[in-house]
C-alpha cells in the first residue's frame, strides 16, 4: 500500500428552528386526522419497499421536547423529554433541503428538514451542519 493517507473529521450541529404557526392550530381533530393520514401513505410505502425518509440525523422537537432515537438493532422510536420510550417510528418528514460548499480542505453539508412531531403535532425545521475534513 502506498504512503497516500487522508484523514476524515465529521462534526455536526443542529440547529432547531420553531416554525411559526397559530397557537393552537395543531391540535385540532382534523390536524391530527391529516398527520394520521400521512403517517399512513408513508408506512404504506415502506411496506411496498419505496424507502423515502432514509436519514441518518435524529431530530428533536423545540415545542415538546420530544426526540428521536436508535435502538440497538437500528429501530427508529420516539422518546419524550424525560428518556422515556413514546412509541416506535420516527417524526414525518415533509421536506427536506441539502446544501454544501467547499472551502480550502474542509467541506461544509447544511441540511434542513421540515417535518411533524408526531408526539404534539408541530409542524417546524430543523438545521443539521456538518462538515468534514480531508
Amino acid at each position: 500500500m502506498s504512503g497516500n493517507f487522508f484523514l476524515l473529521n465529521l462534526h455536526s450541529v443542529k440547529m432547531a428552528k420553531h416554525k411559526k404557526h397559530k397557537k393552537g392550530s395543531f391540535d385540532t381533530p382534523e390536524y391530527r386526522k391529516l398527520v394520521g393520514d400521512i403517517r399512513k401513505i408513508i408506512d404504506e410505502a415502506a411496506a411496498r419497499g419505496v424507502d423515502i425518509t432514509k436519514r441518518s440525523d435524529i431530530l428533536s422537537c423545540c415545542h415538546c421536547g420530544a426526540y428521536e432515537d436508535e435502538t440497538y438493532e437500528g429501530e427508529r422510536i420516539i422518546c419524550s423529554r424525560r428518556d422515556q420510550r413514546m412509541r416506535e417510528g420516527e417524526f414525518i418528514l415533509i421536506d427536506r433541503r441539502e446544501r454544501s460548499y467547499h472551502r480550502g480542505a474542509i467541506t461544509y453539508y447544511k441540511t434542513t428538514y421540515e417535518f411533524i412531531c408526531t408526539a404534539c403535532g408541530t409542524q417546524q425545521e430543523e438545521i443539521v451542519r456538518d462538515w468534514l475534513e480531508d
